[in-house]
């Protein structure tokens, strides 16, 4: 494309003329550089790509894009073209690349701290039950109608570790949408997207606020500047579907500038559930009710985040069109959300075994407390968890001090350490959990895991909490696969043969 097309509306300066220039390919990593690139020039945390500046020419790269005010001097073999948001400029060039494929396509966003990913994924699961063309981009996994979607390009595997994709593989991912048919994309949207203006393009036809917690501290300054940037995302939508039992959620549906629906338990809300005695399994069904609609909801998935989740979901599809009752008999026959208080067990075992994203302390409290209604009084609940380095440091001991008064006994391990020592990061959560006699450190995941399986007593519970759909771990700038669901399978199959070991050299009399 022309340069001149792609800067259409982005309002910017040029050093020396760009009529002429074609532009093949748009890099914003040196790797990713191939001749012909536009190369954008970003500031990060740790990294400011303008010092690259006196190396593109050479590196085949046609023309750069720099922020005012973040470099001394401009290469006079390179034409540059200097705009005032650089964060901003990225996402434009790259729908404008892409040919704004999101103009297109009804988006739906759906950001919180919590419960972005089972929201998004019982909505796609709706659409998809119901016949609907539609699209996920997920924390977990990005599906185009069905299909896993692997980019052409992932350098560094950034899609496994983003919530929202940045802009170069995220308008890609819309293009192909668009190319197959597709109407309606679902996607995660988290506040590191909304402050770094990744989806600034793209207008929603519905946003979702799920709710709001402590978390992402290291990024933001303040919990207050957390929910500003959350709150973004409702600028960009016709309709706001909005948790108003979260007091954030509450304020936030009285200032929007968009029509907004209200959902909830506890609050008067335009769309409510109204929990109903618990089965036999744990399991909360419910009363959905909205307007004349009512209908009881049986709900295959645990705890009250799981009411929360597809009430905002039902909700979300039918203000889209879907028949009501569509909508909830496909919520009815959903049993999992990928690493979302999933079961990790078979008929044979004699303890339950889950696995769930939980790295937060209103999470943890949520998730806990879910798993205690699955299991008897008698019955144990043996929590192993760590906390993320180079993240927020603050949640670390209020984590801790849920997984001793929620849990009877934790294992407290590793969990993408990244940069920091592992001890320190335990140090910190061990400020929270104090009881020496209810946790063990072990600072091998794998290790902790099959501890808490091989000691667990017949009838308890294991929840293996913050990884969730991962499957690695990050270490030193590394990811190292690491798979819990396998890691978990081994030694629960190690624990059946002990048992049916056991059985055998018990004698019995004829």
């Amino acid at each position: 494309m022309k340069l001149t097309d792609l800067l259409e509306g982005i309002p910017c300066e040029t050093t020396q003329p760009i009529d002429h220039l074609d532009i093949v390919n748009i890099a914003h990593i040196y790797a990713d550089i191939t001749p012909g690139s536009l190369f954008i020039c970003l500031r990060g945390s740790r990294h400011d790509s303008h010092a690259l500046l006196p190396t593109l020419a050479d590196a085949g790269v046609k023309a750069a894009v720099v922020e005012k005010g973040c470099y001394a001097s401009l290469p006079e073999n390179l034409p540059c073209v200097i705009v005032d948001d650089a964060r901003l400029a990225f996402a434009l060039l790259w729908s404008a690349f892409c040919h704004h494929p999101q103009n297109s396509l009804s988006m739906i966003g759906i950001t919180g701290t919590n419960g972005k990913t089972s929201t998004a994924t019982m909505l796609y699961q709706i659409y998809r039950e119901n016949g609907r063309r539609v699209a996920l981009v997920s924390t977990v996994c990005s599906y185009l109608d069905g299909e896993v979607y692997h980019p052409a390009h992932d350098t560094g595997n950034r899609l496994a570790t983003m919530t929202t994709p940045d802009p170069d593989q995220l308008y890609p991912f819309l293009a192909e949408a668009k190319r197959r048919g597709i109407e309606t994309v679902i996607m995660e949207v988290s506040s590191h997207a909304l402050a770094l203006k990744k989806v600034a393009p793209i207008h929603f036809s519905e946003a979702l606020f799920t709710n709001l917690s402590s978390e992402h501290l290291d990024f933001h300054p303040s919990l207050e500047a957390y929910g500003a940037e959350k709150e973004k995302l409702f600028s960009l939508t016709s309709h706001a579907i909005v948790n108003r039992d979260d007091p954030f959620g509450q304020a936030l549906s009285t200032r929007l500038p968009c029509p907004v629906t209200t959902c909830g338990i506890q609050s008067p809300c335009d769309a409510q559930a109204i929990p109903q005695e618990a089965e036999e399994d744990g399991i909360l069904p419910y009363l959905y009710k909205m307007g004349d609609i009512r209908y009881l909801v049986k709900l295959k998935l645990p705890g009250v985040f799981s009411i929360y989740n597809s009430l905002m979901a039902a909700t979300t599809a039918i203000h889209q069109g879907i028949p009501p009752c569509s909508v909830f008999r496909a919520l009815e026959k959903i049993t999992r959300i990928p690493g979302r208080m999933e079961a990790i067990h078979s008929d044979f075992d004699d303890i339950q075994v889950y696995i769930d994203y939980a790295h937060t302390e209103t999470a943890l409290k949520q998730l806990l407390t879910a798993a205690r209604e699955l299991i008897k009084p008698e019955n144990h609940l043996i929590l192993v968890f760590g906390c993320g380095g180079n993240r927020d440091a603050f949640k670390r001991a209020p984590m801790g001090r849920v997984a001793m008064d929620y849990a009877d006994y934790a294992v407290i391990t590793n969990d993408n350490p990244r940069d920091e020592e592992p001890t320190a990061i335990i140090k910190e959560i061990l400020k929270g959990h104090t009881d020496l006699t209810r946790r063990k450190v072990i600072l091998d995941r794998r290790r902790a895991i099959t501890y808490a399986i091989e000691t667990a007593l017949s009838g308890d519970l294991i929840l293996l909490a913050g990884k969730g759909h991962e499957t690695y771990e990050l270490v030193k700038g590394e990811l190292h696969p690491f798979d819990e669901r396998t890691i978990a399978i081994e030694a629960l199959a190690r624990r059946r043969l002990a048992r049916e070991k056991r059985s055998e050299e018990i004698p019995h009399e004829d």
